[in-house]
């Protein structure tokens, strides 16, 4: 079962599988599973996993409608550090209508008891795990605890994995992560260096701005639709932010980044802005050559990877030389680069 939920982090549809194993092991009803949107005090995304008899379902549908009086999504919300939230706990502290979600979960979905866990906040998302018992067990066990508290453990290491943002440094052209609002979570050095010239494109306390008013508000909404979209939606979004320096335009495309899917449909909460083709050109072999005391061949395939392929096989082929030889290059390269690993390298070149 712990396999399956370290395998999900390149399959997803495996935590679903392993959730199924918990259920059975741990002879609950169902499990909960969900991710609460901190910014917006939501659940965008939320599944059961149970016996196909229970109609968990239409349940699920249900619950949706009922979110605004969960107790659970406002006590996760006041403990960004995570916690635990008991079934039993519910009253008018936490919700101002305990007696309907009480029915609710006793009558609708029939359980007994639930007692739900979520992690700390990560990157604005906390993840939610709740096992419900069978409508006459009205409290966990302490083995159902304790599965629960391992399965939890290992999910939350196995979606952070899952959620890891990416490598922006990998990426030639300008390139940034920003999040929901437009605040910008990560850039790589082509795209610094356009943020910091202000030509059309700025960075005011932390944020992503334009020079144009028009190209804010359509940038803040494209935002907003790739980052809160399901799949559903396009996969890439497009924007033209125009240049006081009467330069050409920039081109933006939007394209999101989804959180840990575990095995549901997911949303995004975040998004890579790209900028293809504003990059400075990358300076010629021989320059490279010069810079860092390389062989003819070795500045020829740095130069590849700083302008054309990300791996080393693929700049053998175009090279037609064995991918072996390929790698004793890379690794004088490194050597006299200071590189200890590609990703580095790339980030060594981008300077130049």
């Amino acid at each position: 079962m712990l396999g399956e939920i370290y395998e999900g982090v390149v399959e997803p549809e495996r935590w679903t599988n392993a959730l199924k194993q918990f259920v059975n092991l741990s002879d609950a009803r169902f499990a909960f599973l969900a991710v609460i949107d901190g910014s917006t005090g939501t659940l965008p995304v939320s599944s059961v996993v149970g016996p196909e008899t229970s109609a968990l379902a239409d349940a699920l549908d249900l619950h949706r409608e009922l979110v605004p009086i969960d107790p659970g999504v406002p006590y996760a919300l006041a403990r960004p550090e995570g916690g635990n939230f008991r079934f039993r706990d519910t009253g008018r502290a936490l919700t101002p209508e305990p007696d309907v979600w009480h029915d609710f979960i006793r009558h609708e979905l029939g359980s007994g008891d639930y007692h739900s866990r979520f992690s700390a906040g990560n990157d604005g998302v906390s993840l939610v795990l709740a096992l419900h018992t069978p409508a006459d067990m009205h409290r966990l066990t302490p083995e159902q605890e304790k599965l629960h508290a391992l399965v939890f453990d290992h999910l939350q290491r196995a979606s952070r994995l899952a959620y890891r943002p990416p490598d922006l440094r990998l990426i030639r052209h300008p390139a940034m992560l920003v999040d929901g609002k437009g605040k910008i979570l990560d850039a790589n050095p082509p795209a610094e260096a356009i943020l910091s010239a202000g030509d059309g494109l700025s960075v005011t306390q932390g944020h992503l701005c334009t020079a144009d008013h028009a190209d804010g508000q359509e940038l803040r909404q494209l935002i907003q639709g790739t980052c809160y979209a399901n799949y559903d939606g396009p996969a890439e979004r497009f924007c033209a932010i125009h240049r006081p320096s009467g330069e050409r335009s920039y081109l933006l495309r939007l394209g999101f980044v989804p959180i840990a899917s575990l095995g549901m449909h997911g949303v995004s909460h975040r998004c890579i802005i790209e900028i293809p083709g504003a990059g400075p050109p990358p300076c010629a072999p021989e320059k490279f050559g010069s810079l860092f005391g390389l062989t003819a061949r070795e500045a020829e395939i740095a130069h590849l990877f700083a302008s054309t392929f990300n791996d080393l096989r693929s700049v053998a082929d175009h090279l037609g030389i064995s991918h072996e030889t390929a790698r004793v290059h890379m690794r004088s390269i490194f050597a006299k680069t200071g590189a200890a690993n590609q990703v580095e390298l790339v980030r060594v070149l981008a300077r130049f």
